[in-house]
This record gives C-alpha cells, sequence and structure tokens, in this order.
C-alpha cells in the first residue's frame, strides 16, 4: 500500500454511496492528468480505493511507465526512514483538517509536502499537494486529490497549508504541532554571496573585509542563514541552498 492511500478517511457516515458520479470523475481526472502530463492520485473515501493517473514523463524512474499503476516498492525503498515517520504525522494532521462541519473545517485550504528522493539519478525531491476535491451533502469527504510532481529541494519533509483566501502559506511545526507563518526562506545576494566565499574557503575576516562590513555583522547574518535554511554548518547552508536553487552552482575551492 502507497503512504498515500492513507489519506483514505474510514467510516464516514455516508448516507448514500451512489450519490455522486464517480466514473465522470474519474474520466474527468485521467483527461486532465493526461493534457497537462501530471501524476494525480484520486482517493476515494466511499469505497476506499485509489486510482492513479500518471502521465508526468519526468518522475517515471521512481513510479513506473504504467500510467494506470505506481510501482510501490520502488517509490517507498527512494524516501529515507525517518522521512517516512515524519510523512505519517503529516498525513494525520491533513486528515483532521479535512473532516468535520462546514463550520468546523476550512474550504480554502489545501496541503503540501516536500520529501527528498534517496539514490535517484534523476528526481532529487517531490511536492505532494493534497486537496480536499468533492465533499456530500452531510459534509462527508467524498474524494481527495493527490498532485505529485519533481521539485528543487533539500532537507528533512515539510509539510505546508495553503490558504486560498489570504494566499499565505504556513509551515508545520513538529514541537508545538502548530502551523507558523512561512517567513521568506530566499537568500538576499550578501547572504548568497556569504555562502559563495566561505565555501570558497575564505576565512570570515577576510570575506567581512570583501564585502565591506565588520566581522560581528557577518557573524550575524551567518546565524540567521543557518536559521533560515535550519542547519547547522557552512556546508549544509552552502549544499541546501544549491538544491533548493538559491545559489546557482557549488562553490569552487
Amino acid at each position: 500500500m502507497s503512504i498515500l492511500e492513507h489519506l483514505l478517511i474510514p467510516d464516514q457516515p455516508f448516507a448514500e454511496k451512489d450519490e455522486f458520479n464517480i466514473q465522470f470523475l474519474n474520466a474527468k481526472i485521467e483527461a486532465i492528468a493526461c493534457v497537462y502530463k501530471k501524476l494525480i492520485l484520486v482517493l476515494n473515501h466511499v469505497t476506499q480505493e485509489c486510482i492513479t493517473y500518471n502521465f508526468d514523463e519526468n518522475i517515471y524512474p521512481i513510479t513506473g511507465i504504467n500510467p494506470y499503476l505506481l510501482n510501490i516498492k520502488n517509490t517507498h525503498s527512494h524516501i529515507e526512514d525517518s522521512d517516512i515517520n515524519l510523512m505519517w504525522k503529516y498525513l494525520e494532521v491533513i486528515n483532521k483538517a479535512f473532516i468535520g462541519t462546514r463550520h468546523q473545517r476550512d474550504d480554502a485550504i489545501y496541503f503540501s509536502v516536500d520529501f527528498v528522493y534517496l539514490n535517484s539519478k534523476k528526481i532529487d525531491a517531490c511536492c505532494t499537494k493534497v486537496i480536499p476535491y468533492q465533499y456530500d451533502k452531510d459534509d462527508n469527504l467524498l474524494v481527495t486529490l493527490c498532485i505529485i510532481e519533481p521539485i528543487n529541494f533539500a532537507g528533512s519533509a515539510i509539510l505546508r497549508k495553503h490558504d486560498l483566501k489570504t494566499k499565505t502559506t504556513s509551515i508545520y511545526n513538529t514541537n508545538t504541532k502548530q502551523f507558523e507563518h512561512e517567513a521568506n526562506p530566499y537568500l538576499s545576494e550578501v547572504e548568497c554571496n556569504i555562502l559563495h566565499l566561505s565555501g570558497q574557503g575564505i576565512k570570515e575576516k577576510d570575506i567581512a573585509k570583501q564585502l565591506n562590513m565588520t566581522l560581528p555583522k557577518l557573524k550575524r547574518i551567518k546565524t540567521l542563514i543557518f536559521e533560515k535554511l535550519n542547519v547547522c554548518s557552512v556546508s549544509e547552508a552552502i549544499y541546501i541552498s544549491y538544491k533548493r536553487g538559491y545559489l546557482d552552482a557549488m562553490p569552487k575551492k
């Protein structure tokens, strides 16, 4: 079973199990996946089934080439165990947000999970967008959609909540178990220059002189970089910045 199939919510009190046309919905999603070359999973909470439409050739090295079947064993083998454990927790958070009455839930949100693929030569990471697609008249969730696409990303798996009304994004904090506003994750030109020069083996005092700043200011900026990227060393900061596209190239010593 795919880990994403645990987004299937069991034991919802459906009054009428045939009140929506799943065949029409599946045909519609298949057409969208085919036209836009996407990998989309349709999670049917009524039948507890997961249907795959995979027309994104860029992700075939991980998922397999069958557009209607995921290679689950291969897909999971490329995800780090620590990320698998995180994703279990994230899916529980997502499911809780999707159930309840209209007054209890927010229909203007969806979630995304960024995670890294290990030992894959063609795909570094993926983003899985989880969207509550259709509810019945009794506020039971009928269908959830998962859209999976390759991205540039490095680090531990991250759960984000996207609010379509406010056009804001927040990140789930596993310590506080709360969503927190996502600060600007991008690096400024000065921050990028500091990482480039540090990666070339230049000493801090020389970097400060070259960038026309005091040494204490340089140290403060480096601390802010570490906090922004959630890392503990310059080498980690350089690697993650490069993988996320903040740096154009890895510095050469």
